[in-house]
């Protein structure tokens, strides 16, 4: 009765629904993605793919997760000029929740360590997250930064590492599987930014200074069809 007597919440409520149902159907196209890696090359369907299609997808993805995403300020720049990249729409669309995921979870850790770290003077800290998206030198170059927890030289050396996680229950770092996150997000990304030809690497980080990371994938040749 609520929602009848409310337009405009039955609505947003409908909106919700959708991009569930949306979600939830691009979640099983992942899963069936992910195996197909196993399988030949040749049987690997890629087609030009706009970067800003993609990412307004992702935000709409994570539109279910309003609150978890409400006290935290995204900023998003594309310039005019990036051109389609050939990859799975599916695929990218992985790679940039995982990127947005992983950021959250680095501010949330950075808000629980001010808590416990009064003398810092930071009370005031509000996470942010920022995607640049340029092409230059024949690659697309996706920067995603993010003004969370950080990491030391020798857990940046790991994050690549499956079932490596920076995920813990306490301050102290460590390494585990299945606990606090499942350390299969960032060898995720690397695998897909692989399949389409491009690389991806930590920029710079340091604790308590937040992370850059850079994604780059190839520029499609003239001509280039689909493959």
């Amino acid at each position: 009765d609520t929602l009848k007597n409310n337009p405009q919440a039955k609505a947003s409520f409908e909106k919700i629904i959708n991009v569930i149902i949306t979600n939830a159907s691009d979640g099983d196209q992942i899963i069936d993605e992910i195996r197909s890696y196993s399988r030949q090359e040749g049987d690997r369907q890629y087609t030009l793919v706009g970067l800003k299609e993609a990412l307004d997808k992702t935000l709409r993805m994570l539109y279910i997760q309003i609150n978890k995403f409400q006290n935290i300020d995204i900023s998003i720049n594309i310039a005019a000029d990036v051109p389609p990249v050939f990859a799975s729409a599916i695929g990218l669309q992985n790679i940039f929740v995982n990127m947005f995921n992983n950021a959250y979870d680095s501010i949330q850790e950075m808000k629980e360590y001010i808590k416990s770290h009064p003398e810092l003077g930071l009370n005031n800290y509000k996470g942010r997250i920022a995607v640049s998206i340029t092409c230059a030198k024949g690659n697309v170059n996706i920067h995603l930064v993010d003004n969370g927890m950080g990491m030391t030289v020798d857990i940046a050396k790991k994050l690549f590492t499956p079932h490596y996680t920076t995920k813990a229950s306490s301050d102290k770092r460590k390494e585990i599987k299945l606990s606090g996150g499942t350390g299969i997000g960032l060898y995720t990304i690397r695998f897909l930014v692989k399949e389409y030809g491009g690389t991806v690497k930590l920029v710079k980080t340091g604790h308590l200074e937040g992370a850059e990371f850079l994604i780059q994938i190839p520029v499609p040749k003239n001509g280039e069809k689909e493959v």
